[in-house]
C-alpha cells in the first residue's frame, strides 16, 4: 500500500468486489469515465473478472522471477 496526499492505493480485496459492481453499473460513473458504451455486469462477472485479474499478475509475477 502507498498514499498520495489523502488518497491510499492497495490491492483489491474480496470485501471490494460489492463495491466495485456498484460502480460497474452507475450510470454517471461509466458515462464520465470510459469512451465505451456502458456494460452493465453482475456480480458473478465482477468476481470472474476480479479473478482473472489476480491469476494474470500472478502469472506476470512468475515470468519475472525466471
Amino acid at each position: 500500500m502507498f498514499e498520495f496526499g489523502d488518497v491510499k492505493f492497495r490491492p483489491v480485496e474480496k470485501e471490494d468486489l460489492k463495491l466495485m459492481h456498484q460502480w460497474e453499473n452507475d450510470f454517471e460513473l461509466i458515462m464520465y469515465s470510459r469512451a465505451q458504451p456502458m456494460n452493465l455486469m453482475n456480480m458473478a462477472q465482477i468476481e470472474n473478472s476480479s479473478k482473472k485479474e489476480l491469476k494474470k499478475k500472478k502469472s506476470l509475477l512468475h515470468c519475472r522471477d525466471r
